[in-house]
């Protein structure tokens, strides 16, 4: 399940739905909820196709005794970031409700919708790559080894343990070492997590065995 972090980018990336077009009208159950796929959505100015479905409720329902309802001249909302609920994209707006009555009488009235969306194959590696950008250049394969499995402990820990995490995760990205209290504290939560990387967290600067590999070679080369 994709959460946005507390320091996440996604928090204020420009959202858009400009590019989908809607097949209607579409045919509602009885108290308005309706389902339709988003062809296009842009994000951080990248265009994503096919993110996924959507369920869509209207925020108010003020029809009653209803035989047929149809919905029409659906408009998604821009928004100035991302909002994610259990899981899932929220996505607002508003649409035209046609309904009949059970006396024959037809109604129309434009409500707001809003609309709950299962996060697809397609948005998900992009969402994840706003979220944790490649590190800067030369922070070293080390820190990325240990960058990955903090946001492996991140997904995992509870939420009291994650705003260390997180800082921990953004001074690696930085270059900046980590220092025995954050090292002591990440130690704890990986046990709490039932991690087995803990060895990689013991000192502020940690050599994984391929480095180890190649210095003990290159050491070799130069006294044969």
């Amino acid at each position: 399940m994709f959460a946005l972090t507390p320091n996440s980018p996604l928090w204020i990336t420009p959202v858009g739905f400009q590019r989908t077009r809607f097949q209607e009208p579409m045919e509602t159950e009885e108290h308005g909820g309706f389902v339709a796929k988003i062809d296009v959505l842009d994000l951080g100015g990248k265009s994503v196709r096919n993110p996924g479905t959507v369920i869509f409720l209207p925020t108010e329902w003020p029809f009653t005794e209803v035989v047929s309802s149809e919905v029409s001249d659906v408009s998604l909302e821009d928004s100035s970031g991302l909002k994610i609920s259990k899981g899932k994209l929220i996505i607002e707006g508003e649409a035209r409700y046609t309904v009949v009555s059970s006396f024959g009488e037809e109604e129309t009235r434009i409500i707001p919708i809003i609309g709950r969306m299962h996060i697809s194959q397609s948005l998900k590696p992009r969402l994840e790559e706003i979220q944790n950008p490649p590190s800067e250049r030369g922070s070293g394969v080390s820190s990325d080894d240990r960058i990955q499995i903090l946001k492996e402990l991140y997904e995992r820990v509870a939420q009291w343990g994650k705003p260390l995490v997180l800082e921990a995760i953004e001074k690696l990205q930085a270059g900046i070492p980590l220092d025995d209290e954050t090292l002591k504290g990440l130690r704890h939560r990986m046990y709490k997590s039932q991690m087995n990387e803990v060895e990689m967290f013991r000192s502020a600067s940690w050599v994984s065995p391929k480095q180890v590999a190649i210095q003990y070679a290159s050491l070799r080369r130069r006294n044969p």
